[in-house]
């Protein structure tokens, strides 16, 4: 058993679908048998954003409570959340003297994302990045002040170490891929309860998803501007008008928006996309839970960043419509699929606007097999005692840490 000390971006950011991301971690190294704290700190002042406010403050009550929700669902409700407020010096669910004690005796201090640092992290026997923003992360925008401080670098670049990345080098440092992890157990089980889609393809099959399409803007790669998923969506052209005869009728795309005005709306649903607020399915568990069990799977793009610099990159949302047996048709984004090896169907992938129109038709036409397929995927291959393991063994090779697992129910 190993003491793991988890950092994010939960508490600031407390939307639902971006608090999975990392307590899905946090969770699946508990069931594993690890002791687990999560660990968040502000960054700048103002940095805690209150989404039914919509109000920005330095107030860390409410994310930490969103957390602690969502933790709870996935059976990890005992995990202490500590916060720590730098424009006051003041932390929240803990005192500075268990902090520090804590991270000295911590084994794995496993950073999610890169957006928080304390000086107090070098105490910890091993410390690992993940990087869940390849591209963006390696040209500085997230955490390249302290890139080489860690012993072990994961990305969620799974092309990266593969001929025709495009992610910018950065010499003297090491990548190692991994995968967003899962608790696929949990989502099988909401599947299973009480949602009407849960035993085949609803009509009209609704094929949703969730994203901004702008973010955090674009990064500069050898001269050329890489940016959000604006404009990938707009290389759809009018894909997504197209959708509803190709498949007898039924099915349909839908787009849960965050970052766009109504013009943005406009454009979208003139081009065939079914438009909701992002903000309203995200508010609280149980709300977003609902909104991916009633879709009929996944359709999204990736970032421009993700594809054009053929990253490899995978979605953390994409594994809960996998875990809860919704195929999810994605961008191509380099995904390496000899190294992250599944069944056939259940994920699928398109580079043009006609693949993805034949993706979305094979899937209804096939649906059986391809959300059999999207239930072996979450297990197999993002299930959390498959990726969190490697990734625990990684970084024990790597440092010599006693991080061996310790498994404890099923998952």
């Amino acid at each position: 058993m190993a003491d793991v000390i988890v950092t994010g971006y939960a508490v600031r950011f407390p939307l639902v679908g971006m608090v999975l991301a990392f307590a899905h971690y946090v969770a699946g190294l508990e069931r594993l048998g690890h002791r687990v704290v999560y660990l968040e700190e502000s960054g700048w002042e103002q940095s805690c954003y209150n989404p039914v406010t919509g109000e920005h403050g330095d107030e860390p009550t409410f994310g930490m409570s969103i957390l602690s929700d969502v933790l709870d669902r996935l059976g990890a409700g005992s995990t202490p959340i500590w916060y720590f407020d730098r424009s006051t010096s003041t932390w929240h669910g803990v005192d500075e003297r268990q902090v520090l004690d804590a991270l000295s005796g911590c084994d794995l201090l496993l950073n999610l994302g890169g957006v928080c640092q304390l000086d107090a992290f070098d105490r910890c026997l091993t410390t690992a990045l993940v990087d869940m923003d390849p591209g963006f992360t390696q040209a500085g925008r997230f955490g390249a002040p302290y890139l080489s401080s860690y012993d072990v670098l994961f990305t969620y670049g799974t092309n990266i170490n593969n001929p025709g990345c495009l992610i910018p080098n950065i010499e003297g440092l090491q990548w190692v891929p991994t995968v967003p992890p899962v608790v696929a157990g949990y989502w099988r089980a909401r599947r299973d309860t009480g949602h009407e889609n849960s035993g085949g393809l609803a009509q009209p099959a609704v094929f949703s998803t969730v994203a901004n399409l702008d973010a955090y803007g674009a990064i500069d790669v050898d001269g050329r501007s890489y940016g959000q998923k604006g404009p990938e969506l707009d290389r759809l052209g009018g894909m997504a008008s197209r959708v509803s005869a190709a498949t007898g009728g039924i099915g349909r795309l839908e787009l849960a928006l965050a970052g766009g005005d109504q013009a943005a709306v406009n454009r979208l649903t003139g081009k065939g996309w079914s438009v909701v607020d992002a903000q309203a399915t995200s508010l609280e568990p149980a709300g977003y839970e609902t909104y991916l069990l009633d879709s009929s799977g996944e359709f999204s793009v990736a970032k421009e960043a993700y594809v054009g610099l053929r990253t490899g990159w995978f979605s953390d949302r994409s594994v809960c419509y996998l875990a809860s047996g919704r195929p999810v048709i994605v961008q191509h984004t380099g995904f390496d699929f000899q190294r992250y090896q599944g069944p056939e169907g259940g994920l699928v992938t398109w580079r043009t606007p006609d693949e993805a129109l034949e993706a979305v038709a094979d899937v209804v036409g096939d649906y059986g097999r391809h959300q059999a397929a999207a239930l072996r995927w979450a297990s197999d291959v993002f299930g959390h005692d498959v990726v969190l393991a490697e990734l625990l063994e990684v970084a024990r090779v790597g440092h010599g840490s006693d991080l061996r697992a310790k498994p404890q129910g099923p998952r």
